[in-house]
């Protein structure tokens, strides 16, 4: 463990220049709760994540985004997840290219999923919704309204 005076950024290092160096986050005396592989991997319930970040459970592995506002309106994101790219060819910047947005259907806790694909180098526009109701809306943007009787 290295800690940097100037800047108060502590370091967790792993001083041999290799892929097999890792570092492991441990609870419990021994039990292995976090890994990051010396390439870069990081697994949370597994010592061999096969991927960027790897969720593992004998229960079934889950991925929380929560929003903590407690007065929640129609419109309203609860979170997303976002695909981003990096190339900026074609006179486009890079940026954000599709995203999957949990959107607020009202004050009741009612929940749709928006699916925000792009075109080219544009930015994300909705294309898809599956309502909180389970209607699939395509082509439009939301389900509200006079739309809820064309959904599937």
């Amino acid at each position: 463990i290295q800690l940097d005076n100037s800047g108060g950024d502590v370091f967790f290092d792993n001083t041999y220049d290799h892929d097999d160096g890792d570092i492991f986050f441990r609870t419990k005396g021994t039990t292995k709760r976090v890994t990051i592989k010396g390439a870069g991997n990081v697994g949370i319930g597994t010592t061999s994540p096969d991927s960027l970040l790897q969720l593992s459970s004998a229960t079934g592995a889950a991925l929380r985004i929560e929003r903590n506002d407690t007065s929640i309106a129609a419109g309203d994101f609860y979170g997303e997840i976002q695909f981003e790219g990096q190339d900026n060819s074609a006179a486009s910047s890079a940026g954000v290219r599709g995203k999957i947005v949990g959107v607020a259907e009202g004050g009741d806790g009612t929940m749709g999923l928006a699916f925000y694909p792009s075109a080219g180098y544009s930015l994300p526009a909705e294309a898809m919704r599956i309502a909180g109701g389970g209607k699939v809306g395509i082509g439009m943007n939301g389900l509200n309204g006079s739309h809820q009787d064309s959904c599937i």
